[in-house]
């Protein structure tokens, strides 16, 4: 990716909060940055490129159905992450396209792969397309309730500084 020096700096850079470091990586460092660039300068373009191409060697241990697992809940958290700071509409926007029309539509080709003979593993991405959605949602609700369980224990500070709790007098 690349962006426009005054773009993103004026925007602030990229969240560490959101990057896929630290304890709970969340990885949505590069979405936040986008929708803080396109609130700042409303009329920017940001543009995919599906054409470009980028190698990159993936380990072995990122083949397996436990990370596969693991990852989703993961993107599923970090949504919902996203979703707290940025809000639901900028946040999801794409992700409501792709679970309405990609996953159904993988869905529907590995079943019929798989029934034609095409495919044999066809029905088998199709149960992992769903399984992923499934996980992703799960990690997303739960994000959700962590994000608001938050907010309700979170200390609250009076705005009046007369009806602070410190003693008072001399």
């Amino acid at each position: 990716m690349s962006f426009r020096r005054l773009a993103l700096e004026t925007a602030g850079g990229f969240s560490a909060e959101m990057a896929r470091t630290g304890r709970h990586p969340l990885g949505v460092d590069d979405t936040e940055a986008c929708i803080r660039v396109r609130r700042i300068f409303p009329g920017s373009i940001l543009l995919y490129a599906p054409e470009a191409r980028a190698r990159h060697r993936v380990p072995a241990a990122r083949e397996s159905l436990r990370y596969f697992c693991t990852r989703c809940f993961a993107e599923g958290r970090a949504k919902a992450a996203l979703t707290t700071v940025s809000g639901w509409d900028e946040s999801l926007c794409s992700e409501r396209a792709y679970v309405l029309r990609v996953l159904p539509a993988g869905v529907l080709r590995g079943v019929a792969e798989s029934v034609t003979g095409r495919d044999r593993a066809g029905v088998e991405r199709s149960l992992a397309i769903v399984a992923g959605l499934l996980l992703t949602t799960t990690g997303y609700v739960a994000g959700m309730l962590q994000a608001s369980w938050r907010r309700a224990v979170r200390p609250r500070r009076s705005a009046d500084p007369a009806s602070s709790s410190k003693p008072k007098g001399p």
